[in-house]
């Protein structure tokens, strides 16, 4: 096998509570985690020697700083392979810098293609590459809705009920620093008050009105007083018919929910025709 392609879905964060500061400098979180379908598409072949990159996205360079580079990097270190070289394709559809993990989720699909080019990872080495790339790589290389918890090593499966749920996404032009954001929380902690456990068992019973009270994140608070802008696109979700709505990461995107399919492509609509830069997905 000489090239192979996969989909690297986009992350929402239904829940976000950010813990104490480790020596390290990590947080520890837990979150309740999503896959949604808004994806990048990427494929990798192998080449001559070397590793190339090529994408539509024209700010990622072939460096350590591009996550799908330093991913492939990390495998053949792991795996203690030289002088093999593989040719790097990126299709970016899911927005930079906007809090759905779409660096993560591009490194975690490197990994799972150089395993099928190469051989799998034995599953201690296998975690050990993810986390060294960021703290959302492992959920990003599960195929389910996930309890994150620690620095993003402790996984646990959520079982998600088969009904549908809709989702609108929406990025407006305010630049986050996750840097930034961590700096201000610390400074500045709030109290988690929503539920990881009822989102699960909203999830998993498909009572999704249940989520409106239990998602929260740690972070809208700090960041809705510093951009008003974030806190009025998720007051504007709440408007447009989502019944419910939150920031998802470290921002500035905000995602709203909807039963109807209908209601989401109309909230879309509303949202595009003030040239706010928004998709439609649904939880996979």
């Amino acid at each position: 096998m000489d090239a192979v392609k996969t989909r690297a879905p986009a992350k929402l964060n239904l829940t976000l509570e950010v813990g104490n500061k480790r020596e390290d400098g990590y947080h520890l979180l837990t979150s309740v985690m999503v896959h949604i379908s808004l994806y990048d598409e990427l494929m990798l072949e192998r080449c001559d020697g070397g590793i190339e990159f090529e994408s539509n996205a024209v700010y990622l360079k072939n460096d350590d700083k591009n996550l799908c580079v330093l991913a492939a990097k990390r495998f053949y270190e792991a795996a203690g392979i030289s002088g093999e070289g593989v040719r790097i394709r990126l299709k970016k559809l899911i927005p930079s810098n906007s809090g759905m993990g779409g660096g993560s989720a591009d490194a975690a699909a490197v990994i799972e293609l150089m395993e099928r080019l190469y051989g799998g990872l034995d599953e201690e080495t296998r975690t050990s590459v993810a986390l060294s790339l960021g703290a959302d790589v492992p959920f990003c290389m599960t195929k389910t809705s996930s309890l994150c918890e620690g620095i993003g090593e402790r996984i646990t499966p959520v079982s998600q009920n088969s009904r549908r749920l809709y989702v609108v996404v929406a990025k407006n032009s305010q630049k986050l620093s996750t840097a930034k954001v961590y700096s201000d929380y610390d400074a500045s902690p709030s109290v988690f008050d929503g539920s990881h456990g009822e989102v699960i068992r909203a999830l998993e019973s498909g009572n999704y009105l249940n989520l409106k009270d239990a998602m929260a994140n740690s972070f809208e608070k700090n960041i809705f007083e510093a951009c008003p802008e974030v806190r009025a696109l998720r007051e504007k979700m709440l408007s447009l018919g989502a019944f419910a709505s939150r920031m998802t990461g470290a921002g500035p995107t905000v995602f709203g929910i909807f039963e109807k399919r209908v209601d989401a492509m109309s909230a879309l609509e509303a949202l595009r025709r003030e040239k706010i830069l928004s998709y439609f997905a649904y939880i996979v």
